[in-house]
């Protein structure tokens, strides 16, 4: 918790207004355990902070990673997820354009960046934990432990519902230009 607030100061000293006061309040109040608990959860959450889960069980599905339901409560209680166990993530573009490349949405995890793709233009709507800003916020402040498993096990649920998962991959042309591609299965 030193740690997390000595983060906080150091950017509040750089950029005052960094961080909003709900997430000041939210930090004030997070216990040690709690902190802990986000910590496992950041681990498999994207950068834009939502975490789709790998079944259709709210209630085992973080298991794997060391977080019970009751531990989803408690990070919902602590202000850091919003509430209800029937939320989605979903994928609409905000705008049609001509190149349906661009309407596939584009999303990281611990330094892994993927696309979600499908037959046509992607719109699911995957059951997911999605934090609030608060939660936002203090996530950029914690540094994560991988889980390459959730990502495999993640990428296979999705497919399930029609949906790929493919890894960024960059390539060089004999240009000297790098170029990015979505080909490889995540």
């Amino acid at each position: 918790m030193q740690a997390l607030w000595g983060k906080v100061l150091a950017r509040e000293v750089a950029s005052p207004g960094t961080f909003g006061f709900r997430t000041l309040d939210t930090l004030r109040q997070l216990s040690r355990h709690e902190a802990e608990i986000f910590r496992r959860v950041c681990g498999i959450a994207t950068t834009d902070g939502w975490i789709a889960f790998s079944v259709n069980d709210i209630n085992t599905a973080l298991i794997p990673i060391g977080v019970e339901y009751q531990d989803i409560l408690t990070l919902r209680d602590a202000g850091s997820r919003l509430h209800g166990d029937q939320l989605s993530k979903n994928f609409t573009p905000p705008i049609p354009i001509e190149n349906p490349d661009f309407l596939k949405p584009v999303t990281e995890n611990n330094g892994v960046t993927f696309q979600l793709s499908g037959a046509g233009p992607v719109d699911p709507q995957l059951p997911a934990l999605i934090f609030t800003k608060s939660g936002l916020e203090i996530q950029r402040l914690i540094e994560p432990q991988k889980h390459p498993e959730y990502l495999k096990a993640s990428s296979s649920y999705v497919r399930q519902h029609g949906v790929t998962a493919n890894r960024k991959t960059l390539t060089n042309t004999p240009e000297d230009i790098q170029v990015v591609a979505f080909y490889q299965d995540l």
